[in-house]
This record gives C-alpha cells, sequence and structure tokens, in this order.
C-alpha cells in the first residue's frame, strides 16, 4: 500500500489557495489539514477518512468558533451563489458535496441554502490506484467551499461585531475579491488543471515539488466590469496562466483573450 505524504499534498493545496496549510497523518490511511492562516479559536480543520471505495473531507471547526460559525450562518446571497458554482464545479469532477446530510448538487437556490449548524462533508471515489490525487481534490473542494463563505472584505467586520476575530485570517492576503478569491482561485485551479492554458508551463515540472499546484489565475471578464453582485463561475471565468502569459494578456486594454495570446505565440 502507497502511504500517503501528507506535507506534499499540503504544499499542493497551498499553492493552490496562496494559503498556509498543514497536513499530518492521523489513525492508519487517515489524515487531518488545517489552514493555519487562520487562528485557533476560530479556525478549522479538515478530517480525511479513505475508506474502501470513498475518501470523505469532513469540516471540523475549532471547539471554540463561534465567531466562524456565525460569519457562515449570516453569509451573502452573493456568497452562497458563488459556494453553489464551485459545488456545481466539483460536481462536474466527481466529488459529491453534503450538507447536514444533503447531497447537493449546486443547482439549489441561494434563498433556500440553510447555513445554520454548518456540517459539510466532502466525498471522493477511489479505486486505490491514485488515493493521493483523490484526497487532494476532495480536499481541495472542502476547503473552498468553507473559504467561498468567508470573504475578504467581511471577515473583520463581521467578527469584530460577534466580539472576536479570526485573527490573522486574511490580513495577508492583500488581493481583491474576484481574481484572488482563495476558493476559487482553487476551484480554477481543480478544474483546468495547474499549467497554463495557453503555453502548457508547468512549474512542478520545472521546479520540483515547491511548484506542485502553483499557477496564477486571470479574469476572463476585467474585474471593473463585474460590480458588486458578480458571483463568480470558477468554470467560465477564471482560467489558470503563467506569470508570462498573464503579463502578456493585460498588455491590452481591455486584456486580450487566451486564444488571441495563442495565435501571436503559433506566429
Amino acid at each position: 500500500m502507497i502511504m500517503t505524504d501528507w506535507n506534499l499534498l499540503a504544499d499542493d493545496l497551498a499553492n493552490r489557495f496562496s494559503l498556509e496549510l498543514s497536513g499530518k497523518a492521523a489513525k492508519g490511511q487517515n489524515g487531518i489539514f488545517r489552514v493555519e492562516s487562520i487562528d485557533a479559536p476560530n479556525g478549522f480543520t479538515i478530517e480525511i477518512n479513505v475508506g474502501w471505495r470513498s475518501v470523505d473531507a469532513t469540516f471540523r471547526p475549532d471547539t471554540f468558533a463561534a465567531a466562524l460559525l456565525r460569519t457562515i450562518k449570516g453569509s451573502s446571497e452573493i456568497q452562497k451563489q458563488e459556494f453553489l458554482n464551485l459545488i456545481s464545479a466539483f460536481t462536474k469532477r466527481g466529488t459529491k458535496t453534503y450538507l447536514k446530510g444533503q447531497l447537493l448538487s449546486g443547482v439549489e437556490t441561494a434563498d433556500n441554502l440553510d447555513l445554520n449548524g454548518f456540517d459539510l462533508i466532502c466525498v471522493g471515489f477511489t479505486d486505490h490506484s491514485d488515493d493521493s490525487g483523490v484526497i487532494l481534490e476532495t480536499v481541495n473542494a472542502c476547503i473552498a467551499l468553507i473559504l467561498s463563505l468567508l470573504p475578504i472584505e467581511n471577515i473583520s467586520e463581521d467578527l469584530e461585531e460577534n466580539g472576536a476575530a479570526l485573527e490573522g485570517a486574511y490580513s495577508r492576503i492583500e488581493v481583491n475579491r474576484y481574481e484572488r478569491n482563495p476558493a476559487n482561485r482553487a476551484a480554477a485551479i481543480a478544474f483546468h488543471g495547474a499549467f497554463c492554458q495557453v503555453c502548457g508551463f508547468d512549474f512542478r515540472k520545472v521546479y520540483g515539488s515547491i511548484g506542485h499546484g502553483y499557477i496564477e489565475v486571470h479574469h476572463l471578464v476585467p474585474v471593473s466590469e463585474l460590480g458588486g453582485t458578480y458571483a463568480v463561475n470558477p468554470i467560465t471565468d477564471l482560467l489558470p496562466l503563467c506569470a508570462n502569459c498573464h503579463s502578456m494578456v493585460h498588455r491590452k486594454n481591455p486584456p486580450m483573450s487566451p486564444e488571441e495570446l495563442k495565435a501571436i505565440m503559433k506566429k
């Protein structure tokens, strides 16, 4: 039986989310991941259970993470729609999502989404030929769904009103909500692949383990045109690009399409 390298998986996830993550083995073939960028007692872990034909990734809030759960419960309609968009994307990748025991597909409506008592489990399926790959994709989905309900611009305000703070939660990420939202970023990488969609550059192949899961993510519609009520779809709105190609598409205003850049490179 091939042993899972939990540290390597944590590094891959950290690159996808641009967040600090840790991973460690638990009993048997199981493991635990933690988003270190959100400090206890308002953080969470993802518990991994490798079964006969499936891999379960279960959300476990810290014991005293009341502020975290209140923030999730109070998510806006836009956040809820992005949450559902992510579920739809991961469902197409073969990962099932259960909220309080109910299987969701992403076609549900945001106004009927009940986030009270947030009980989230993501399930991937395996024939044990690549358990590490299934674990990676299942944990990726679970963390992305959680982070989609913790928007960068609202976290500090919401939690301070509740008398607590996710200390350090997103203060380390000075980026805008649309292009660099860690949940949408990770979903786009999971769906399209961690390589440039224009030139094919793969950081892992060139730089080894340090490049696992790393790639920049380009927004196909300029952020300035989105407005404050737009729910990003990581499949249709975001595309992984290497740093060079990402810079080149932004040489024009508005940015050129990836297809235009491909045509230029062929010439």
